[in-house]
């Protein structure tokens, strides 16, 4: 996905805060939604996100939003999906590729 600087990250935040006043979307994933448009790491997914708040798709960002996905003794399970916390994508594996990358460069255990 490619960034798009032309979304406005104000309306977005307005809309998404309306939908969890109103039910729509849980307040676990309001709370990973708004770091991911709102953070550079993130950035270039904004703009998929920014399309699912325009077109109210709240259910998928809730789905895909809700946790971060968890890394088990299967590895990570999850649905795949462009973007999210909770789904597999290039964010969440360059992420845990990171974190285990950090752990092999300690000196612990």
């Amino acid at each position: 996905m490619s960034t798009d600087a032309t979304f406005d990250l104000n309306n977005c935040l307005s809309k998404l805060d309306a939908a969890a006043a109103d039910g729509k979307i849980t307040a676990a994933a309001v709370e990973n939604v708004k770091c991911w448009l709102t953070e550079q790491k993130y950035a270039a997914y904004v703009g998929g996100i920014a399309e699912h708040i325009q077109s109210d798709k709240w259910q998928q960002l809730d789905d895909v939003f809700w946790t971060i996905i968890p890394f088990g003794t299967g590895g990570r399970r999850g649905m795949m999906y462009p973007f999210g916390s909770n789904a597999i994508n290039d964010r969440t594996i360059r992420e845990r590729v990171q974190t285990e990358r950090t752990l092999d460069d300690c000196d612990c255990v």
